[in-house]
């Protein structure tokens, strides 16, 4: 369902489709987004992360250029 007549203006989306940006996406999320079951749509990762499994730097599965993973944060191998 959407509230108007553009691209972006989607409430809702039938399945395999999920909302993301107020538009009807395929069933998987961008690269640089999750599927928040609690909102049953897509959410962008945190700006620290290339890529993430959910909300947060804590859930990065991928770092920017230039960045690398460690234990408990991501650093900068320029620092």
């Amino acid at each position: 369902s959407c509230f108007g007549p553009g691209p972006r203006q989607c409430l809702r989306c039938r399945a395999p489709l999920v909302l993301f940006d107020g538009r009807c996406e395929a069933t998987a999320c961008p690269p640089d987004a999750y599927y928040d079951w609690q909102n049953y749509q897509c959410a962008r990762c945190h700006p620290s992360c290339a890529q993430c499994r959910g909300p947060g730097p804590g859930a990065c599965s991928l770092c920017p250029a230039l960045f690398f993973m460690s234990p408990g944060r991501q650093e900068d191998v320029q620092g």
